[in-house]
């Protein structure tokens, strides 16, 4: 639609009477009205007219260039600082609103004043708000609040208009002490940016669908991401801290004592439970309920399997297990005889056993009280205490009976001669026979 030019011009009448006159008039205003209809008289649209009286087609389709707007910033500011003639003329307008209250009872006073001060002109409309009140001449509160509408602040050469409402000081007092203070604060609105401002500083602003907090703190009781979430090194996320290579809890480095780390060099919970990059799992202690398949798998500590172990070559303390029964079964052949050099250790229960040939070095039924079978013959214990032993004493057969001075039947060879002899252990008390030659000897002193 192509935009239409106002251009105002005084109306022909024409006509020999007075109707006639009249009606040319009435068509002239018709048409006048219909073209003020067509055209936008407001700021908006009287804009748009100054814009087409000083921009091309071209110009309209070119993009912003910081460059040309800083220098046409900079020529501003050098005319008005070199000028040698300036003139500035706006209308202003002001107004000023005042109130007060007050209530008096038996529980004292209460004062209260408001105060609304109105400036004006072309830039825009500022509107201060001032409140004091008190109780007592105890406790008192005062502010300075302000709001202004239309021209904020310059970008460059471009002019910002929005909104700003500031807080300039607020203070809560006891007897004279400041019991809460805020002051120099400061939310603005503009067309492309929400921000914040505190002391003179932009802390917080909304542009451009982001929300910017470069020093601040973001506070939320929940929080829905549907896109990514980017942290940089150091920042926190609750109790976890992230670094470049991951993120820790307490200690940054993989597998430290009650440190928590998940990043390239792998999981570690502490220094007894940690997975590398490369998925070399160590820890103190497994306990694993389902099947467990692995092409290898070494146990250096304790390990409580109930399920399934599927592994090619499983070893305990480096050693083979299937190597180890491999051998086993090698002792078993097909008659089902078993042989072995040592078994040590557990219980082995049979129901009925027929043993042909069972060569031991030592068989005991185990505990204190217990009876066993061993290359020095057949011993019987009690309290842990041998009591009995049917075997060799020394190089000789013999049975010796108790514990503390033990009584002695024993057959020995001695000095090319068969003897026996029943006694104590040292041979001075009891009766020695000499078989082969036909004698006896009793010692010891008569009772």
């Amino acid at each position: 639609m192509a935009e239409e030019l106002l251009t105002l011009a005084y109306p022909s009448v024409t006509g020999a009477s007075a109707e006639a006159r009249i009606e040319s008039l009435r068509r002239a205003l018709i048409t006048l009205t219909d073209r003020l209809n067509r055209v936008d008289l407001g700021a908006m649209g009287v804009l748009r007219e100054l814009d087409l009286a000083i921009r091309t087609r071209d110009d309209a389709a070119a993009q912003p260039d910081p460059q040309a707007r800083a220098q046409a910033k900079a020529l501003r500011e050098l005319i008005v600082r070199t000028a040698d003639y300036a003139a500035e003329h706006s209308q202003r307008w002001a107004a000023e609103l005042k109130g007060s209250y007050v209530a008096v009872s038996d529980f004292g006073r209460y004062t209260q004043q408001t105060q609304l001060r109105l400036d004006a002109d072309a830039a825009g409309i500022a509107q201060l708000y001032t409140y004091t009140a008190g109780i007592n001449n105890r406790f008192s509160v005062q502010s300075a609040q302000y709001v202004r509408t239309g021209l904020l602040y310059y970008d460059g050469a471009a002019p910002v208009y929005g909104v700003g409402v500031g807080n300039l000081h607020t203070a809560v007092a006891e007897g004279g002490e400041v019991l809460d203070r805020t002051q120099n604060e400061l939310l603005t609105v503009t067309p492309g940016r929400l921000s914040f401002w505190q002391d003179g500083a932009e802390v917080a602003w909304l542009s451009g669908k982001k929300l910017h907090f470069p020093s601040g703190t973001l506070e939320a009781f929940d929080a829905v991401l549907s896109g990514r979430l980017t942290a940089a090194a150091d920042s926190r996320l609750g109790a976890w801290t992230v670094a470049k290579d991951g993120i820790y809890r307490t200690s940054s480095a993989w597998g430290a004592e009650n440190g928590l780390y998940f990043g390239t060099q792998g999981l570690s919970l502490g220094s007894r439970f940690k997975v590398t990059a490369d998925g070399r799992l160590s820890c103190s202690d497994a306990v694993i309920s389902g099947a467990l398949t692995a092409t290898s798998l070494t146990l250096l500590g304790s390990a409580t399997v109930t399920g399934r172990v599927n592994a090619t070559d499983l070893q305990l303390n480096g050693v083979s297990i299937q190597t180890k029964l491999n051998t086993l079964m090698g002792y078993i052949d097909d008659a089902y005889n078993l042989s072995a050099s040592v078994i040590r250790g557990g219980t082995l229960d049979f129901a009925n056993v027929s043993v042909r040939n069972l060569y031991a070095t030592r068989i005991s039924t185990g505990g204190a009280d217990s009876a066993a079978m061993s290359a020095n013959g057949m011993e019987i214990y009690e309290a842990g205490a041998r009591k009995v032993l049917v075997g060799w004493a020394g190089s000789n057969p013999a049975v010796v009976i108790g514990a503390d001075n033990p009584a002695y039947v024993e057959k020995m060879y001695t000095g090319g001669a068969h003897r026996f002899w029943i006694g104590n252990s040292t041979m001075t008390c009891g009766i020695l026979f000499n078989f082969t030659a036909g004698t006896y000897e009793l010692r010891g002193t008569a009772a």
